[in-house]
């Protein structure tokens, strides 16, 4: 049974086809031409929990407002349309009639369409102006490093120059340490300071004694002062041999061109388990100190140069090693011989100069002392590591 316009409804007519016939004139009458009237009153306790939250009208006149405001009339919810349109109304995801449904999903579509385009706009918008906060540009990237390459050509090498100066300082402490621990032992094996067995024996045989006191002997090297080739030139005592055949010794801080052979040169050289080459002098008079003992610190390596890789010491008549030149009660001296002697303190700086350029050996002979002690031979103000053994 259809309605029309205010017209009632026949009597013992169920609800639902109430419902359902309101809602089939609506779609054929327009909009405007359905009444407001009360829920069925089969609608049960849905309608009424709708009607606390407000979804539903609560009455007519309630209706009526609610036309003026949305110009579509209110009607009762068909009861016989499925559970999940009712759902939907019940959360208000679409409206109370049917007409406005289609709207309501039209519109829902729309908007849902634009909201999610300018969601990912402001979204886009967003990550590219916070990537232009967090980024530097190419020409910043480049000045800084620049800026780290300049930095580094500045530190770098010095870095490494003071790392190699460190390692050579040690290197020689370790050496003077080694050369003292041997000299002790000599002396508790054969009852007798390597002094005192040079003086009886020669210089020699007291190398060839004293090189078992060393873990290793890798290798030795005959030659000595007046040693020549097969062709008959000059090699004296150097104990490098290089890929072209010629003998190398060592240069002087002020002329590193230069090649002198070794101070100590009345003996062979030994090189010791880690190729350190070792060799005596002259030997002593009895009672006196000596012979004196030189060896390069760091073997083969550079820098090879007299005061800085390579040092002259001394043995002592009570069993231990000192600088050459060091005062001692029972050096001998004989009127400034760089032999087994001591040397007055005013003089000692002469024997460990920096500016000397000729082939003197000797301008070096003392600088163990001012390496022991870190000094500067000539200036207070000034070291030995880091001033003297590079010219200042």
């Amino acid at each position: 049974m259809n309605f029309r316009g205010g017209g009632a409804p026949a009597n013992n007519a169920p609800s639902s086809t109430l419902a359902l016939s309101v809602l089939e004139d609506s779609s054929k009458n327009g909009l405007a031409a359905i009444p407001c009237h009360p829920e069925p009153s089969g609608a049960g306790s849905k309608t009424r929990v709708k009607r606390f939250f407000g979804l539903r009208p609560q009455n007519d006149v309630e209706c009526q407002t609610r036309q003026v405001a949305l110009v579509v009339p209110c009607h009762p919810e068909a009861l016989a349309e499925g559970s999940k349109a009712r759902v939907k109304r019940f959360f208000g995801l679409c409206p109370q009639n049917d007409e406005q449904d289609l709207l309501c999903h039209l519109e829902r579509s729309e908007r849902s369409s634009d909201n999610s385009k300018g969601f990912f706009s402001r979204k886009l918008h967003q990550n590219d102006k916070k990537g232009k906060q967090a980024a530097f540009t190419m020409a910043e990237v480049l000045i800084t490093l620049g800026l780290i390459g300049i930095v580094a050509a500045m530190t770098i090498p010095q870095l490494i120059k003071n790392y190699q100066i460190k390692v050579l300082q040690t290197e020689f402490k370790k050496a003077y340490a080694d050369l003292n621990t041997a000299s002790k032992m000599f002396q508790v094996r054969n009852g007798t300071t390597v002094s005192d067995y040079a003086a009886n024996a020669g210089s020699m045989a007291a190398l060839n004694l004293f090189k078992k006191e060393f873990n290793a002997v890798l290798k030795t090297n005959d030659n000595v002062d007046g040693t020549r080739d097969e062709e008959g030139n000059w090699i004296g005592a150097k104990p490098y041999k290089g890929k072209d055949g010629k003998w190398y010794g060592w240069g002087i801080i002020g002329n590193r061109n230069i090649d002198l052979g070794s101070g100590c040169d009345v003996t062979q050289f030994f090189f010791d388990g880690i190729g350190r080459p070792i060799s005596f002098d002259d030997k002593p008079a009895s009672g006196k100190n000596g012979p004196k003992v030189c060896i390069d610190i760091n073997g083969e390596k550079s820098p090879n140069i007299y005061g800085v890789d390579f040092f002259v010491f001394l043995f002592t008549t009570d069993g231990y090693v000192i600088p050459w030149g060091q005062t001692h009660k029972d050096n001998q001296y004989d009127g400034g011989s760089t032999a087994n002697n001591s040397i007055p303190n005013e003089d000692m700086s002469q024997y460990c100069n920096n500016k000397s350029k000729d082939d003197s050996r000797s301008a070096y002979y003392s600088c163990a002392i001012y390496a022991l002690s870190n000094t500067h031979p000539t200036d207070s103000h000034k070291d030995y590591w880091h001033d003297f053994i590079n010219g200042r």
